[in-house]
């Protein structure tokens, strides 16, 4: 047997021996390379809905409570839950199994089965020639790479704090990556058992006990889990789904599987640029959750050209939004201002972007802008025509304007894109040998379906509005301030 293969069936036998998890006769682990996915968990024979997979023991889990640091030094088990959070706490964890126990660990057999850092496609591997293949994708702002430095020091630090210098050292920057990388890619936030009464104290509220994040007052702990993270994720064939009873996990078929079958589970809502931040792949087609991302700049743009105003006048009318007492209180204090909108792949945008437009569509067609000074009178203006907006907006109705301005905020985000996401592409499977082509390639999958996102978002908001002439919002508007106006001067009112 080659390597791959013998560590496949090292794993296998630790999974029955050693692990004592039960595996279903009619599920394999097999070696799928050959179609660029690795491991896979196949049907051997057919399988119904509702039939069990397997089933894992919670003490097989890896996680802060099972891990040989706390077997060896039981004296930082309260110290690890209640000082780290809950990824500092299971990278500690196999860093310990990795660094200290070595071939004596539990999960030997299971960490021979893991990518070494060479085979791993998270955006937190790629330089910067190929991040640079993902503009404009907005998942580019959300690499992660400060916050991951702000882990390992805070790692770094417990490490030092705690006397485990001696043995987990050297703790170098790229061992931290790669079991980070592992634990994004690998890991589940496993439910733990319902607690019992006397788990409380006093009758104590858990989350007023620890003023910082840390393993000890959630109802869950992150924990690599065994045979499950073999199964592949898809977000359009998923099949399979994992469940939690108080001493086992199991995973049953959620549908019907045929024999030679592969078993997909589903790592969340993500759209393809969030699977290869978080995991280093895509899927080919797009994910089912795919989006695109309008920037906040983007509407901006359009708005300021549109009533030939200021971006510091923008940018003043963003700042009554987000400080304006009243204005929150009409939105039921959901921001609407936000660093960017979501367009999704079956033409949904956030309402948000639509309260939006028609506020400013309206406001700035008032003038009020240039006509006031006074900022206590630009905001009274505005909570009225906030008001009178969502009423609007709340009865099904939008004004033209906003879906005019809407499909230019959508077309210029799509020119910020490179021509060839507006392209269908071909993938060879003998690319998937060499890194760069491969990586090429997925930034080249992510950009088309967030630009498919784009186009299908383009004109949907007139699907689910009816359209109303601006004027007449515009009138409703006006004609209750021209009626105040002419009750607060009775002289011009005799004169009409």
């Amino acid at each position: 047997m080659n390597s791959f293969d013998g560590q496949t069936q090292a794993f296998v036998n630790w999974l029955v021996d050693e692990a004592k998890i039960k595996i279903s006769d009619k599920v394999e682990v097999q070696d799928l390379r050959a179609q660029g996915q690795g491991r896979a968990l196949v049907a051997v024979q057919d399988i119904l809905k509702d039939e069990v997979l397997f089933e894992i023991p919670r003490e097989c889990l890896l996680n802060a409570k099972t891990s040989s640091l706390v077997k060896d030094h039981p004296e930082l088990k309260v110290n690890l839950e209640q000082e780290l959070g809950h990824w500092e706490g299971l990278i500690l964890c196999i860093l310990y199994e990795k660094l200290v126990k070595k071939e004596s660990s539990h999960w030997f057999p299971y960490f021979s089965i893991l990518p070494e850092a060479e085979e791993i496609n998270s955006l937190m591997y790629w330089n910067d020639e190929q991040l640079e293949n993902l503009k404009p994708s907005l998942v580019l702002t959300r690499i992660g790479k400060e916050a991951a430095k702000n882990m390992f020091d805070s790692i770094a630090i417990f490490i030092t704090t705690h006397g485990l210098r001696d043995e987990i050292s050297p703790l170098s920057w790229d061992l931290f990556v790669h079991v980070a990388s592992i634990i994004m890619s690998y890991s589940f936030d496993v439910e733990l058992p319902e607690k019992q009464s006397n788990d409380q104290e006093d009758g104590q509220d858990e989350n007023e006990e620890y003023e910082n994040e840390c393993i000890a007052r959630d109802g869950y702990m992150k924990s690599m889990v065994p045979l499950a993270d073999i199964l592949n994720s898809n977000t359009n064939r998923c099949n399979a789904h994992l469940t939690y009873s108080s001493t086992t996990l199991k995973m049953f078929a959620i549908a019907d599987i045929p024999k030679n079958g592969q078993i997909f589970n589903i790592y969340g809502d993500h759209p393809n640029a969030e699977i290869l931040r978080r995991y280093g792949y895509v899927e080919w087609g797009g994910s089912k959750f795919d989006f695109a991302e309008v920037r906040l700049q983007n509407v901006a743009d359009i708005i300021c050209n549109k009533f030939n105003i200021t971006e510091t006048k923008f940018e003043k009318l963003i700042k009554i939004f987000q400080e304006n007492v009243t204005i929150n209180e009409l939105l039921e204090d959901e921001s609407i201002i936000l660093e960017s909108y979501d367009c999704y792949n079956d033409g949904t945008i956030l309402p948000e972007i639509i309260i939006l437009l028609q506020i400013l569509c309206t406001f700035l067609s008032m003038d009020l802008v240039e006509k006031y000074v006074d900022d206590e009178i630009i905001e009274s203006q505005l909570e009225r025509v906030t008001k009178k907006c969502t009423q609007l907006i709340s009865g099904g109705r939008i004004t033209s304007m906003v879906c005019d301005l809407w499909k230019q905020i959508v077309c210029a985000r799509e020119k910020e894109y490179p021509s060839h996401a507006s392209r269908e592409q071909v993938i060879q499977l003998n690319q998937y040998l060499n890194t760069d082509g491969l990586r090429n390639n997925m930034a080249s999958e992510v950009l088309r379906n967030e630009f498919q996102c784009l186009q299908k978002c383009e004109d949907s908001i007139k699907n689910e509005f009816t359209i109303i002439d601006d004027q007449k919002l515009l009138n409703n508007v006006l004609k209750r301030k021209s009626t105040n106006e002419q009750n607060s001067m009775p002289e011009k009112r005799q004169k009409i």
